[in-house]
């Protein structure tokens, strides 16, 4: 612990290929030279920051990864900055994004002539499970995510997920925490997001029902030729009337009906285990049978990534 509170400039590292880039920010592999660890590291210019008006994104993100330790999450193990950069030194998730996985399985079912399926309903369980165990913790400790979608789960060299991006997450114990902003990806926003609406634990839930289908299904719930067409559908969505394609798991589409509901408050685990809607109730489901909840950490994943070498760091 001596030598991470000592590692404050980019010169500790051996930086190496990038991982990936986003809206104000790029992630490269790195390794620190005094232990040889390996890291994902998210580098932000802070010119574009505060030209963006990015600052308190970069400052969210930053507040809940120091608030928050779970399995389920993506660990920040320090940060510092230099003149012109912000570094965020995080834990290396090899597995790629569960994207990644949807994208594949989807493929390969298309190659053997099958339509509107992609991942197994055992993968799907089993990830979406571990999303929930995520999503419970993080709710627990006050933190809604706000943005949760395949491309910001991880996957580890085990095939276990790990949720990231905190840029838009809302934290309830903040005082001005009930502030509206719209926040999330157009497929897997929630109505009352869209409405203007306080964002509420019930957004995060809803979007793990976008993700069930997107899983099995190998497309959003949610799409259209564009984001206001998009978000029509969003708005006029009856989850008693909503279509699911030949083939599509009735436990999957039970769970997917309790989750995209217009009030957030009847979705299934938006309330508290003491009034009966709390996340027991939605562990309880019967689309999860089978898993054991106390040891879903440590159980076997049913998908193993396949691990390409990185290009050795400089």
């Amino acid at each position: 612990m001596t030598d991470r509170l000592k590692t404050q400039s980019p010169a500790d590292f051996w930086f190496g290929t990038t991982l990936g880039e986003g809206a104000y920010a790029r992630v490269v592999h790195a390794r620190l030279k005094a232990t040889n660890e390996e890291f994902a590291v998210k580098i932000m210019e802070k010119r574009f920051i505060s030209k963006e008006k990015k600052v308190k994104f970069v400052m969210m993100e930053r507040k809940v990864f120091s608030k928050v330790s779970h399995d389920r999450i993506v660990k920040l193990s320090f940060s510092f900055q230099d003149r012109n950069y912000l570094y965020m030194v995080m834990e290396l998730c090899r597995g790629g994004e569960l994207l990644d996985v949807i994208v594949k399985a989807q493929k390969e079912q298309a190659a053997r002539g099958v339509t509107n399926k992609a991942c197994s309903f055992d993968v799907t369980q089993f990830f979406i499970a571990e999303v929930i165990e995520a999503l419970e913790y993080l709710h627990e400790m006050g933190v809604i995510h706000r943005d949760i979608k395949p491309e910001n789960i991880l996957l580890n060299e085990a095939g276990h997920l790990k949720i990231t991006d905190f840029g838009t997450a809302k934290d309830e114990t903040e005082e001005g925490a009930r502030q509206n902003t719209f926040c999330g990806t157009a497929e897997f926003v929630s109505p009352e997001v869209l409405r203007d609406h306080e964002a509420s634990r019930g957004c995060d839930l809803w979007a793990v029902g976008c993700m069930i289908y997107q899983m099995l299904v190998g497309r959003p719930a949610f799409r259209a030729e564009n984001e206001y067409l998009t978000f029509q559908q969003i708005l006029n969505h009856p989850a008693e009337d909503f279509s699911y394609p030949e083939g599509f798991p009735e436990v999957a589409q039970d769970l997917c009906s309790r989750l995209l509901l217009q009030d957030p408050k009847a979705r299934l685990g938006a309330g508290t285990n003491a009034d009966g809607n709390g996340y027991d109730a939605l562990k309880s489901h019967p689309f999860f049978t089978g898993i054991n909840w106390a040891t879903l950490g440590r159980s076997t994943s049913p998908y193993v990534p396949h691990i390409s070498p990185l290009p050795p760091t400089d």
